[in-house]
């Protein structure tokens, strides 16, 4: 709901943006059931919106849970779709959340999805140097 007084800067907080803060909390708590209760509720709304931003970071919370229960294909292929979401913003939070990504895969960098993933986060992180 939004309120006619509401300030501008304000206007961004919803459900999306409280579930996906919160998925956020629980990844560095590392509790992966809550990642992907509160993650899935952000990049639902966020889909629904057509909020790439809020996308790309529930997304990313998403890909953490995957690597936490050790789906890293999975993982690493919803990283390249964080990347996708991420090509499309211009935020600096989205560019750290991306190299968060990839420090985070860097002990599986064998893995095919990875090694994809990795050269779809270059071309991004090339363009944000």
């Amino acid at each position: 709901m939004v309120h006619e007084n509401e300030p501008a800067w304000a206007k961004f907080i919803d459900g999306p943006y409280l579930f996906g803060e919160a998925a956020h909390c629980f990844r560095d708590l590392d509790q992966t059931a809550e990642i992907e209760r509160f993650a899935n509720e952000s990049a639902n709304g966020a889909r629904r919106q057509g909020r790439a931003r809020r996308g790309a970071l529930s997304e990313a919370a998403l890909s953490i849970a995957e690597l936490q229960r050790t789906d890293v294909e999975g993982a690493a292929t919803r990283a390249a779709h964080v990347v996708d979401l991420a090509s499309s913003v211009n935020s600096s939070r989205t560019i750290e959340t991306v190299r968060d990504l990839q420090r985070r895969m860097k002990p599986y960098a064998e893995v095919y999805e990875v090694q994809r993933f990795n050269a779809h986060a270059a071309d991004l992180l090339g363009l944000a140097a």
